[in-house]
């Protein structure tokens, strides 16, 4: 039994396309659109203007990964100092790293994690302390 999960406690069934859809909907409203893009250069503005029929693709899409394997692409992106404080030079000190990845991998990402924190106990996951990507993949 996958940890956390008793062997005689069943197993939730996976995701249809218009479950991950109507969760998807959430997440794409609360895309922040001053961030930066990530390897696949779309923007947020993009997803939210796109609309229904751009979800309802990536809900199809996820829906059939989450049993066949997610896209290589959606794993990683690039890494890239973030300054703390703007106008010092930039050091180990004054700034951050933030992982810039594709769009359509975080907002699947933010719909596993939630999905994975109805599932798991709390004192195992502990998910709300970690960043998506590196919670889910």
């Amino acid at each position: 039994a996958p940890v956390g999960l008793s062997a005689d406690e069943p197993l939730p069934p996976p995701l249809g396309a218009e479950e991950w859809l109507e969760l998807m909907g959430g997440e794409v409203a609360a895309l922040h659109s001053d961030r930066a893009t990530g390897d696949d250069l779309v923007p947020a503005e993009f997803v939210k203007a796109a609309g229904d029929g751009y979800l309802r693709i990536l809900a199809q899409l996820a829906a059939t990964s989450a049993s066949t394997g997610f896209p290589t692409a959606w794993r990683g992106g690039t890494m890239t100092p973030d300054p703390r404080k703007v106008g010092l030079p930039l050091s180990v000190s004054n700034s951050r790293g933030i992982l810039l990845c594709a769009l359509p991998a975080k907002i699947v990402t933010k719909v596993l994690r939630r999905k994975f924190a109805e599932v798991l106990p709390r004192k195992q996951h502990r998910l709300e302390h970690r960043g998506d990507r590196d919670a889910c993949f």
